[in-house]
């Protein structure tokens, strides 16, 4: 992607409506190469970051067991329930009632705002337009929108529809929802 590299691939190519770069020409493109003392310090570098990384995904793996199990224990098990009572799926826990989602919550399904209004500078609301936009836990938006048109909220938890159907994450503040 650098400019030096660039200006070298420019000054090989040949022809003016569909320009390529002969074999013989491939050969002659100087690389610039970092000196060996620098190289092995990017190597490091690099190499603490994949670290780093494996790390955090190791730490992931166990708080998402730590949470399935957390999760299974209050409403599966019902552990320290010492009361239950007979509902129309079988034994919950005295008190317990059960609803539907759309008793207890809203439905916002996404709508993509016009084309025009996307850019990457930053410039309105960031958009979540499908499964590129997230990364395991975390919300990436790649684009921005100055015309928005369904909007989540701080806290809103927002479940995936396209590819990775399923996945849900809360909200950690305002986006449009696209596609």
């Amino acid at each position: 992607k650098s400019s030096i590299f660039r200006n070298s691939l420019h000054r090989y190519t040949v022809g003016s409506s569909q320009p390529t770069i002969p074999m013989k020409n491939i050969r002659l493109i100087k690389i610039p190469i970092p000196k060996l003392d620098e190289q092995k310090k990017i190597s490091q570098y690099i190499y603490a970051i994949e670290t780093k990384i494996g790390n955090l995904q190791n730490q992931n793996k166990v708080l998402e067991q730590t949470t399935q199990a957390i999760f299974k224990s209050w409403f599966v098990d019902f552990d320290g329930v010492t009361e239950f009572e007979d509902s129309e799926l079988g034994q919950i826990p005295k008190g317990w009632i059960i609803q539907t989602l759309d008793n207890i919550s809203k439905l916002t399904m996404g709508l993509s705002p016009v084309g025009s209004s996307y850019n990457t500078e930053n410039d309105g609301v960031p958009l979540l337009n499908g499964p590129a936009d997230f990364s395991m836990n975390t919300i990436l938006p790649q684009k921005f929108t100055t015309k928005p048109t369904r909007i989540c909220q701080k806290d809103d938890v927002l479940l995936c529809v396209r590819a990775t159907i399923g996945n849900a994450i809360f909200s950690d503040k305002q986006y449009c929802l696209g596609r």
